[in-house]
């Protein structure tokens, strides 16, 4: 079952980034076009999303998951009000319009949430082990540095045996 949730849950979230994902694409479409036919300049220079981030002297924050993310909202909410303008301009169902588009519009719109939501650290609590466990545990360090206590050294280049019996 796990595969199956797995799946749906990329789909969504394919789904969800698909106006952003759509804007960044036609944003380099346009820069290139630009750069080929017009400016002639700077044909092979591409920068990272890393180096333009130090350029502009952008930190890691919500703030700029939001403001990344915001021609998606911006888009769903400018597509809320146009289909149901459309569809009365054109006798179609104004409510069957909007429940069709609904879903769609409804995931570019919480994009960002999305963004900051995945975004987050994963905090897992762990237990503290218990005296057999670190026990166990100091002995199987204790073998693991005595097999490179007694395999490896400069006359193997410091390389351990591929197998050992």
């Amino acid at each position: 079952m796990k595969p199956i949730w797995r799946t749906f849950l990329r789909w969504v979230l394919l789904v969800s980034f698909l106006f952003y994902d759509a804007y960044i694409t036609f944003d380099a479409v346009l820069t290139t076009l630009y750069r080929l036919a017009i400016s002639r300049k700077n044909l092979l220079q591409w920068t990272t999303a890393e180096q333009t981030a130090r350029r502009f002297n952008i930190h890691k924050s919500s703030n700029i998951t939001w403001q990344k993310m915001l021609i998606s909202a911006l888009a769903a909410l400018v597509l809320t009000i146009a289909v149901p303008l459309i569809s009365f301009l054109t006798t179609a169902s104004v409510p069957a319009s909007l429940f069709a588009a609904g879903g769609i519009l409804l995931l570019w719109l919480l994009a960002p949430l999305i963004v900051y939501l995945i975004n987050r650290p994963i905090v897992e609590d762990s237990e503290p082990l218990s005296k057999d466990e670190i026990v166990l545990l100091r002995q199987l360090s204790r073998r693991t540095w005595g097999f490179f206590e007694r395999f490896v050294g400069p006359d193997d280049n410091w390389l351990p045996p591929d197998h050992f019996q």
